[in-house]
């Protein structure tokens, strides 16, 4: 059965990719070289919703912006500062994150150590995915949703913020 198209307004043809259950670009977009973008759905009778078609134009459109905030969000969680996502580095310092290899002096610098490799948009969330080096394993998970960041934790496992500060 050939898979049902899907377009968004502004950013054109998704189909819906059965392994991943999610909408993906149809081509190549050059925005999206650098990186996967997908709607994640349970199957292709369900089309991204209208907050998620707005949570990908605010992305698009506030890339550069969007990508400092994420950033400096997971700098200040190495770094013991804002809100608890519970994960291991909390009890660690920079030294011990980065076993001592160059470590970064600010959330600029952190760019070296992660990589985006895809975004995931559901129900009106986005999780952004990272290699780390200082987490190999399962690398790092953002969760966004437009207007701030909700949590820092694994790929396909990040869930919000505890309500307690560090």
């Amino acid at each position: 059965m050939l898979a049902k198209n899907y377009i968004h307004p502004h950013y054109g043809t998704f189909y819906y990719n059965e392994d991943d259950e999610a909408w993906v670009p149809s081509e190549e977009l050059l925005f999206f070289s650098e990186f996967e973008l997908f709607f994640h759905t349970d199957n292709e009778t369900i089309i991204p919703n209208e907050i998620s078609e707005i949570l990908l134009t605010n992305i698009m459109k506030n890339y550069s912006n969007i990508i400092d905030s994420v950033m400096q969000s997971l700098w200040n969680n190495l770094n013991h500062m804002g809100k608890k996502s519970g994960m291991w580095w909390e009890n660690e310092s920079l030294e011990d994150i980065f076993e001592n290899d160059n470590i970064p002096n600010d959330y600029r610098e952190l760019k070296k150590y992660v990589n985006l490799y895809a975004i995931e948009i559901s129900d009106g969330l986005a999780e952004f995915r990272f290699h780390a080096t200082f987490e190999e394993e399962h690398g790092v998970g953002i969760l966004y949703n437009g207007d701030s960041i909700l949590g820092i934790g694994y790929t396909y496992s990040v869930t919000p913020y505890k309500e307690n500060t560090l």
